[in-house]
This record gives structure tokens, sequence and C-alpha cells, in this order.
């Protein structure tokens, strides 16, 4: 039973003993006790979720923060840009696939996947820091598109995981190309996040590599505090429940 049934059930149980006679019987007692004690379980175990979604979080910024330092280089950019244009190449290629439902997203992804291949390449030709801040607009925008689209696909069709309550009744070629976009957009961020850290002049390694932990140092806080207000507000729930 979800958290909201168990919600409604807990208010009807104890509306119907504030509102029936003064004593409640032990059955109504019972029930509500139960009611209270599972609530409180699926609180506890939502509480441990966000301990490990802040974990993965927190181990993402590190990693985005040592990719960023390790191809900062302007010389060393246009190498590692070849990677990426591999890769978002081979994005458009999947997306493109089939005629696959994609919520209508598909004609923008593959637009925005273009463009941005087009920046990408020029980036490695004219390694100026506009044009890597032009790249990374671009990239930006294909990682949007084809999220939006992934996530329709995904929703509507899974990963080609059959479950219990959701069989696989779509192709493999389709469950294929959503693990294939899933897999690719991560990597489409990181060199966002590369590019986006270099649309200035580099002069000063030293101090560009200080910034760059001074961001992941300020987006590690923002994360621990939103899980922070998130865990406050389940504690409190907890609270309530154990009145």
């Amino acid at each position: 039973m979800s958290r909201a049934l168990l919600a409604l059930s807990f208010v009807f149980l104890f509306g119907g003993l504030a509102n029936a006679q003064p004593k409640p019987n032990p059955q109504q007692k019972e029930a509500v006790k139960k009611t209270k004690e599972v609530l409180i379980k699926e609180l506890e175990e939502a509480k441990k979720v966000l301990h490990v979604q802040e974990t993965a979080a927190l181990k993402n910024l590190d990693a985005r923060a040592e990719y960023i330092i390790k191809y900062l280089d302007p010389k060393a950019l246009p190498a590692q840009l070849e990677t990426s244009i591999t890769l978002v190449k081979e994005t458009h290629d999947v997306i493109s696939i089939g005629e696959f439902d994609y919520g209508g997203n598909r004609h923008a992804a593959q637009k925005s996947l273009d463009a941005a291949l087009h920046h990408l390449k020029e980036t490695v030709v004219h390694n100026t820091h506009e044009q890597r801040k032009l790249a990374a607009e671009h990239l930006l925008a294909a990682h949007t598109d084809v999220k939006k689209a992934l996530v329709y696909s995904v929703e509507k069709y899974g990963l080609g995981v059959a479950t219990a309550t959701k069989p696989t009744t779509e192709p493999e070629s389709r469950a294929a190309a959503n693990r294939q976009l899933t897999a690719a957009l991560p990597n489409i961020e990181l060199t966002y996040y590369l590019l986006a850290a270099m649309d200035h002049e580099i002069k000063d390694f030293n101090a560009e590599k200080k910034i760059i932990h001074k961001n992941r140092d300020e987006a590690k806080k923002v994360v621990k505090a939103e899980v922070a207000v998130k865990i406050k507000e389940i504690d409190a729930e907890i609270k309530a429940l154990r009145k």
C-alpha cells in the first residue's frame, strides 16, 4: 500500500475514533497503531533513499570537477572533443532509428544535436573561448531535448526490462535505443560542463582549478542543504505519528 493510501486509512481510522465513542475499542486502537508503524517504516526508508541519492550526487560533483580539471588545458581539449563528437553523432543516429514515438520531441532533439555537432567541430578547429561558450550552449540545448524525448520514451516503453506489473511488449531495438540514450546523456552533460568552465580565456591554471573546486564545494553545500530540509520534514512526520 502506498504512503498516500496508508495516510488516508489512518485519517479514516483516527477520524472514526474522534467522532464516534470517546473510548475506542481495542481493534480500532490496534489498527491505528499498525497503520502508524507502516507509515513510519516507509518514512524511514524514504530517509535512507535520500541519503543514498545525496551520496551519489556528491560523488558526481567530484567526478565532474575531476573531469573538467583533467581537460582544462585548451591544448588538450581538441582530442577529448573528438570523442564527444563521436558520442553526439551516435546519439543522433540512435534517436533517428525507426518510427519510434518520442512524444513529438524527436525532431527538436535531432536539430539541436546537429547544431551541437557543428559547433563541437568548429571548436576543434577554432579553439577560442567564444567558440567553446557557443558549443556549450548548443550542447546544453541538445541534452535538454534528448532528455525530454528519452523521459517520454522510458515512461511509455521502459528500458526493456520486464517486470511482473509491466511486461515488455516493445521490440528489443526500442529498449536498446532507450538504454543507449540513457548512457549517452551523462557524457554529453560532462562535455557541456567542461566547455562551460572554459568559456573565457584560460591564463592561470591554478587559479582556474581553485574556482572549479570552489564551485564544486558550493554545489555540494546546496545538495546537502536540500537533503537536510527533506530529512527534517520526514522527521517531523515521524514525530507526529509517534505521538
